[in-house]
């Protein structure tokens, strides 16, 4: 992933790096979320759920700062 991040940094703007990035991303778990239904929002620890999202918006934050500056 990051080297198709480094090729595509080289001849476009930041938006567009990070939207392939994402868009990627989600290409490939769409698959596996479709494919196990029952299991996509059976929560049974819904603290860790919060601390899982709270540090990827945290790494998702670092990660646009590393490509602005």
């Amino acid at each position: 992933m990051s080297l198709m991040t480094q090729l595509i940094a080289k001849n476009a703007s930041l938006n567009t790096v990070l939207f392939s990035r994402f868009a990627v991303g989600i290409l490939c778990i769409t698959p596996i979320a479709l494919k196990n239904k029952k299991e996509l929002f059976n929560v049974s620890k819904p603290f860790y759920l919060m601390l899982r999202s709270a540090s990827t918006l945290l790494a998702l934050a670092c990660f646009y700062y590393c490509l602005r500056y």
